[in-house]
């Protein structure tokens, strides 16, 4: 029986192997770049502000910030003499124009359901009036329609007329329904005279006015 020898030489390992052993490299260095500790003679956005101590790139020192005046070179003597904490780091966020404060937020207190309603019927009048041009001349049908939408914007648009508390008011289509017949669903299509109630989810009354749909004169 014969015997199989292993060879000794990485060259006819690699080759025994069908180049299936790779070497294996070390992870690459990050190159750093060479700081310098300065000190800012003037209010720097996004750094800091006038007489703060911190490192910078010494390209930047060299380049820019000493010949204009920026900053001054503090030497490893002069850093030790200072007092303990006096080397910062960059304030990115000093005097940065592109980052707004937040304004706090304020509370808007909303009325209930009863006194909305009391409100709406003391500033509602009596009737809301449309004009809407018809498709003929002598028929009561109308171009389009007056929706319970355009009531709700009609009926918001009286309210904050009437100043603070009828600028809180919230009516949306939601709350407005129409009585009687004449309706189609949320759309009135014709002339004439229509009742509508408006209803808030909580109150036990309600406010009921008339909407008036009247034929649009022609210029």
């Amino acid at each position: 029986m014969g015997f199989f020898s292993i060879p000794s030489c990485p060259t006819c390992i690699r080759r025994l192997a069908g180049g299936a052993l790779h070497q294996i490299r070390g992870k690459k260095r990050t190159r750093k770049i060479p700081t310098i500790t300065v000190q800012l003679t003037k209010d720097v956005p996004r750094f800091g502000k006038q007489g703060t101590v911190l490192q910078i790139p010494r390209g930047r020192m060299r380049r820019e910030w000493f010949p204009q005046g920026v900053a001054d070179y503090v030497t490893r003597h002069m850093l030790k003499s200072m007092p303990a904490g006096t080397l910062k780091h960059r304030d990115p966020m000093f005097m940065n124009t592109g980052v707004q404060e937040k304004k706090p937020k304020v509370a808007i207190e909303l009325l209930t359901p009863t006194q909305t309603i009391a409100l709406l019927d003391s500033f509602i009048p009596p009737n809301l009036m449309f004009s809407r041009s018809t498709i003929s001349p002598n028929e009561p049908a109308i171009h389009g329609s007056v929706t319970s939408t355009d009531i709700a914007t009609a009926v918001r648009n009286i309210a904050v007329a009437n100043g603070k508390q009828g600028s809180r008011i919230v009516v949306g289509p939601e709350n407005i329904k129409f009585a009687g017949k004449g309706a189609e669903g949320d759309k009135l299509k014709s002339l004439g005279t229509f009742d509508f109630e408006i209803s808030m989810k909580g109150a036990n009354d309600f406010v009921r006015r008339k909407v008036m749909v009247v034929k649009q004169e022609e210029a």
